[in-house]
């Protein structure tokens, strides 16, 4: 309590003294700031929470299949090895058929991608419409009948998976579809690309942009949409024997096996150019332009598991499906003895091999 003299003589007023009321104070200040404290650390405990809930990996193995229903032969087991994950990967425009089709087989053990191509006309045995080339089923889905486009792009992604199921032996878990304006969209975004064109390009003389292709050979960086001119061109001709095309059919499988070129060289820009946080920032991004039975979370997930060694000597390799001329029309057909070799070497998400009779091996 404050005093007050009167005549030598102290007098209790009933207030608090100064000292007392700034010691008061002191300890208020004090008790706010550890609330404050205590919040803020909350609120970073509660964010990080729901962030690691958000970004997790997608669900591995492989795709469950109807068992009622498998005129393919294709495994039923939807487990696979720990640590796989099977993914679809195709490129297409607004419903139409799928330029770009393969299927990545991702080992978080052993640290490797296995990215397999297949060639856009390859014949479809058990497809029930007239068109039976694999690039037909994604429109054959997606024009079925739908309540939304995002529903007709889930059909067509589904169709496609069960078809390439019946070329691979099983269905993969997830897919990630990407449309030619997002793809080129994409390498805009990260600055082009460095790449060695490897022959003359020119397709389509006079037509619309993004329809034409013009590309002059060797080492140049490709901007969205010179990127989509590169993936795009098939006119390699029975001449072309860049890759270790020869005996094959040259326009697909040249054109294979420069996407794949074009994609390792996409890795290693991101790779030498980004930071792990600047890449999964360009998901977030990327996304906009991606379909996908993954959620950004679970892609950004899925990234994480794999940035610190994708990249690295022998991490990463690609194939294409053998196949030959069919003799009908302009179909190729599985050379199976090759394609089930490939598959159980580098393909396989089981622990013993596919006996592509719908059965693993010892089962």
């Amino acid at each position: 309590m404050s005093t007050a003299r009167s005549k030598g003589k102290r007098i209790d007023t009933g207030k608090p003294s100064g000292r007392r009321r700034s010691a008061a104070r002191q300890r208020r200040k004090k008790r706010a700031a550890l609330i404050a404290t205590i919040s803020f650390v909350g609120v970073l405990a509660a964010t990080f929470l729901a962030l690691r809930t958000w970004v997790r990996p997608p669900a591995g193995g492989v795709g469950e299949v109807d068992l009622d229903n498998n005129p393919h032969n294709i495994v039923s087991r939807t487990d696979g090895r720990d640590g796989i994950y099977t993914i679809l990967i195709a490129a297409e425009n607004d419903g139409s058929n799928t330029d770009t089709i393969m299927v990545a087989c991702i080992d978080t053990k052993k640290e490797t991608v296995n990215i397999m191509g297949i060639p856009r006309d390859t014949r479809v045995e058990t497809a029930t419409r007239t068109n039976k080339k694999i690039n037909a089923a994604f429109s054959a889905g997606y024009n079925s009948p739908a309540d939304s486009k995002e529903e007709r792009y889930k059909n067509g992604y589904n169709a496609l998976r069960k078809e390439v199921a019946a070329l691979i032996g099983y269905e993969p878990k997830h897919y990630v579809g990407l449309g030619l304006q997002g793809f080129a969209k994409l390498v805009d975004m990260i600055g082009g690309v460095e790449f060695d064109v490897p022959i003359r390009m020119q397709q389509g003389r006079g037509m619309t942009l993004g329809t034409r292709i013009d590309l002059q050979p060797g080492l140049q960086t490709l901007d969205g949409n010179k990127a989509l001119m590169l993936v795009r061109f098939r006119g390699y001709g029975s001449s072309f024997s860049g890759y270790g095309t020869e005996g094959r059919s040259s326009d697909d499988w040249g054109r294979i096996k420069t996407q794949q070129e074009f994609l390792k060289a996409v890795l290693k820009k991101c790779k030498d150019s980004f930071t792990l946080s600047d890449t999964l920032g360009y998901i977030d991004i990327a996304s906009e332009s991606v379909t996908s039975s993954m959620s950004t979370g679970e892609m950004v997930g899925l990234l994480e598991k794999v940035y610190e060694w994708i990249g690295d000597e022998g991490s990463v390799g690609f194939h294409t499906l053998p196949t030959e001329p069919s003799g009908i029309l302009s179909y190729l057909r599985v050379i199976e003895q090759e394609a089930h070799e490939l598959i159980n070497e580098k393909m396989n998400p089981f622990d013993e091999p596919i006996n592509f009779n719908g059965e693993i091996a010892g089962e």
